[in-house]
């Protein structure tokens, strides 16, 4: 806590105690005094960011909710524990009962604002604890103040000891918050959240307390073993999906339906809180997610698999997320903890791993998306068409969407004044829903059905675009796209199998060497040129060919296999066939720990047009038949022992060298020229029976169609993950900073500092 903010602390504090009788503070000495009214166990001088707030709230309870000084008592010491560990503890703030001076009435617990979340373990010790040394108590109160916008903002847990007189029974009961102070003695009612009214949600959580509420519920909904980590995570998704539609629906005015209730101070029966919010779940699944009536009944929010879920544990994630909004936060901390709580319940599979936000917002700056996005918005009059067909949790989309939504919003100078352009803007970025446009243009496939539930409430929870995610084989065919202009199979003049040729831009980090299911493999063959070779990540190449329009742009994750393996030349073949490479940035092992070492590139590139592939294929036929002619008549020559009429040795070696020199220039020595004919075969004729044939013609192809790609090996790229936690390391990637919880990217393509800003100065898009 800073000294502005201390000052805001002494201002709010001076306006509830005009004279300062109660609190004196003096920001000069750094020192507060209490009246003497106000008994001390220990005099207190300093003021530390915890006793600023203390000051404010004893300055509270006084003003405001009608205590008596006389009744109020600081740093009163208690020993705890069993008798071997036993320790001294105080009391931050004791309220007694009026004229008794052996009852308590409210214990509180004071935080500063940043341990108020980590040492949030304390309600156990120091006020359950205390609470059963001092005689009488009805409330215990954990409780901090922060400056937000000129203004003291508190945040409080607030239980009825009365009711939950152990921790384990409030725990069990989960956790339950009154979320107050009670004022002169009186019950504490809960506030009950209405949309529009007071209190409304809150909209400005950090990311401290989302974290802290992410392990708590780790911790909570495990059960000691009893559940999965994937139907944990299917849960809390389902759950998620709830609390939107709630928080979206909900008509001003009125309360919302996920949150708990109270009568006469005590919580309602955790099977009501689960009825509401179930039904929540169920209009969320028929109005955002597009599930028919008899397709519901199979998808109770109680259900995780086969096991049924305690309604204990869904009252228990409601009164977590009771008051903050999902929808509205002015920071994206809820997408964090998304991922985060993704990343620790999601067990992977196999080749399926999550994708770093530093990965993903690196491919999405490397292709310039935001630029794309206004360029198609002035010269086309549309958006362009984005997919991820192994979009995990929506990651890539969700930022995607995040970045040409604010690059539109912040550069409407940049915008063509045309009626049709502004038509478009208005109609797809509008004031009220900002990412309206997501519903037509992203679209997005997961074979894993959890998975691609939580991509759709991750979409619904950021904007929109639900409706096109899909749990699907990405490999299986085209039919799952919805709309006319989205369904399309046709062929292709340069392609032999069918394409969708749809989409202006795929991200994707698709699975790796993953087991296809038997009905696709029988399929495969009908869809795939290289059906029969390689692994899945193979496949995934020549499907994102299919699903991309010429032109479309390409930014994805592969395993570095792909891009120096003997048995992956086929596909470099392919990407160099079909696509302009831009770039290729190979990764540390550490991208993907601690799921996988694997070493992984990304891969930068664009699908050629057609004249562009065809010029390649005419290229290629002219370099094979040169090859097929050249290895006809080295073989004749090898076969040869008799010379022909007006044949000589030397001619026939000179003829020999020039074709020998032609096919395998490389390897040849110039030394080599002083050998005898004889001699020559035997030394060649392994490196004429050995030689690939199509690396041959794609090194004659190359130099004609030869152009610059961008390669570069990135060693930090500014994480390293475990599986407790995470740390910060630097970053030659990219160089960012957030603003009003916004990413703004520093790119200096003339003073090139990251692989970021020299992609910028290297790397021309058409």
């Amino acid at each position: 806590m800073n000294i502005r903010e201390k000052r805001i602390f002494r201002r709010h504090i001076r306006r509830l105690d005009p004279k300062e009788e109660i609190v004196r503070i003096d920001l000069d000495r750094n020192e507060v005094r209490y009246d003497e009214a106000i008994k001390q166990y220990r005099k207190i001088r300093e003021l530390t960011k915890e006793e600023i707030v203390r000051a404010y709230v004893v300055t509270k309870l006084i003003t405001q909710l009608g205590y008596a000084r006389d009744c109020i008592e600081l740093e009163k010491e208690h020993v705890i524990g069993r008798r071997k560990k036993r320790t001294s503890a105080r009391i931050d703030v004791l309220v007694k009962e009026p004229n008794n001076t052996y009852r308590a009435f409210m214990i509180i617990e004071v935080k500063a604002p940043d341990t108020f979340d980590k040492e949030i373990d304390e309600i156990k010790t120091q006020l359950f604890q205390m609470a059963r040394l001092e005689r009488g108590t009805q409330y215990l109160v954990y409780y901090t103040a922060q400056v937000s916008d000129q203004q003291i903002k508190e945040r409080v847990i607030s239980i009825s000891y009365s009711i939950y007189d152990s921790y384990r029974r409030w725990e069990n009961e989960g956790k339950p918050n009154l979320m107050g102070i009670p004022k002169e003695y009186a019950l504490i009612k809960k506030p009950i959240f209405t949309k529009g009214g007071v209190p409304d949600l809150r909209k400005d959580v950090e990311k401290e307390e989302l974290e802290r509420i992410r392990k708590d519920l780790h911790n909570v909904l495990w059960g000691g073993g009893r559940y999965h980590g994937n139907e944990i995570f299917n849960f809390v998704m389902k759950l998620f999906l709830a609390r939107i539609y709630d928080e979206k629906e909900t008509e001003v005015g009125k309360a919302y339906e996920f949150q708990t209730f109270y009568e006469n101070g005590e919580s309602e029966n955790p099977k009501k809180t689960y009825e509401r919010v179930n039904q929540r779940y169920k209009d969320a699944l028929k109005r955002y997610l597009g599930f028919a009536e008899d397709e519901i009944k199979n998808r109770d929010v109680r259900k995780i698999g086969d096991k049924t879920i305690d309604v204990r544990k869904v009252k228990y994630v409601v009164e977590s997320f009771q008051d903050i909004s999902v929808t509205e936060n002015i920071y994206d901390v809820l997408g964090d903890f998304f991922e985060r709580f993704l990343w620790g319940e999601f067990k992977q599979s196999k080749g399926q791993f999550f994708t770093h936000p530093n990965i993903v917002n690196f491919i999405i700056q490397g292709l310039e998306l935001d630029k794309l996005a206004l360029d198609f918005i002035n010269k086309e009059s549309r958006i362009p068409y984005i997919i991820d067909p192994a979009c995990g949790s929506a990651t890539f989309l969700i930022e995607t969407m995040k970045t040409i939504t604010n690059y539109i919003l912040e550069n409407k100078e940049k915008l063509k004044r045309t009626q049709s352009v502004i038509e478009l803007v208005s109609s797809n970025f509008p004031e009220h829903r900002k990412h309206a446009w997501a519903e037509r243009f992203i679209y997005g496939i997961d074979y894993n059905e959890d998975l691609a539930m939580a991509s759709k409430v991750n979409m619904v929870m950021h904007g929109d675009g639900s409706g096109n995610i899909e749990s699907e084989d990405a490999l299986s065919s085209f039919r799952l796209f919805q709309g006319e202009r989205l369904r399309q199979e046709k062929r292709d003049q340069t392609y032999s199998k069918n394409v969708n040729g749809q989409f202006d831009i795929l991200i994707s980090n698709p699975p790796f060497s993953i087991k296809l299911a038997r009905e696709t493999k029988e399929d495969l063959p009908n869809m795939f040129v290289y059906a029969t070779k390689g692994g899945s990540e193979n496949l995934f190449v020549e499907r994102w060919y299919q699903l991309l329009k010429h032109g479309g742009r390409l930014g994805v994750v592969l395993p570095e296999s792909v891009f120096d393996t003997q048995e992956n030349q086929y596909i470099r073949l392919l990407l160099y066939k079909y696509f302009w490479i831009k770039a290729i940035v190979s990764l540390p092992t550490l991208a993907f720990e601690p799921y996988t070492s694997t070493r992984t590139s990304l891969l930068f590139a664009q699908k050629k047009e057609p004249d562009e592939i065809l010029e390649y294929d005419t290229l290629w036929r002219k370099y094979e038949e040169e090859y097929e002619n050249l290895m006809k008549d080295l073989k004749d020559l090898m076969r040869r022992k008799e010379l022909q009429l007006g044949e000589t040795k030397e001619v026939i070696k000179e003829e020999f060298l020039s074709k020998l020199k032609t096919l395998i220039k490389t390897e040849f020595r110039d030394e080599d020229s002083s050998l005898s004919l004889k001699e020559l075969k035997i030394k060649y004729k392994t490196f004429i029976k050995e030689i690939n044939k199509e690396w041959w013609i794609f090194g004659k192809v190359s130099a004609e169609l030869n152009y610059n790609i961008y390669q570069v090996v990135a060693k930090n790229i500014g994480y390293k993950r475990t599986t407790r936690s995470e740390r910060k390391r630097d970053n030659e990637l990219f160089e960012m900073i957030v603003e009003d919880g916004k990413k703004r990217f520093i790119i200096d393509a003339e003073h090139p500092k990251t692989v970021l800003d020299e992609m910028r100065r290297e790397i021309k898009w058409a």
